[in-house]
């Protein structure tokens, strides 16, 4: 199939994935965008934008952690670390370094395996700066930390 032609089936599929992924009903979301990211992951689509399309449709937060996770690790396990350290970055202010230790500890490890003395000292200063938001008491208008 010509190059061109390959596109516009692309995103005639991704468009119709996406309005899928809008309309389920909120239980049945998770589903649909595990689906979607199948369909995604296949082609080497680029996950980020994926991702925001979820968030914008209303995912919840607790899926949105599970979906970055998930797919950070699988970047992580197809060998595409600065793929996978996106995803890490991408929503890191929606994990509170308090209850989401988890995720924390996986971000350390990666940068310890695959990263270097900047990467680990990045992740630790967006811990930090995550974890002031979270502190009660603490008026923070709005914090983006995608830079």
């Amino acid at each position: 199939m010509q190059s061109w032609r390959r596109i516009m089936v692309l995103r005639g599929a991704m468009k119709v994935y996406d309005q899928a992924a809008k309309t389920v009903p909120d239980n049945e979301k998770m589903s649909m965008y595990e689906i979607y990211i199948a369909f995604v992951f296949e082609r080497s689509l680029c996950f980020l934008y994926f991702l925001q399309q979820a968030i914008e449709s209303g995912l919840p937060d607790k899926d949105v952690k599970v979906m970055c996770m998930k797919y950070a690790e699988l970047e992580k396990s197809l060998g595409e670390i600065d793929r996978a350290r996106a995803i890490y970055n991408f929503r890191l202010n929606i994990f509170d370094p308090r209850s989401d230790a988890d995720f924390w500890t996986k971000w350390h490890d990666f940068e310890v395996q695959h990263g270097n003395e900047d990467t680990i000292r990045e992740m630790l200063r967006m811990k930090r700066l995550v974890s002031a938001s979270y502190r009660p008491g603490l008026f923070i208008l709005h914090l983006d930390l995608r830079t």
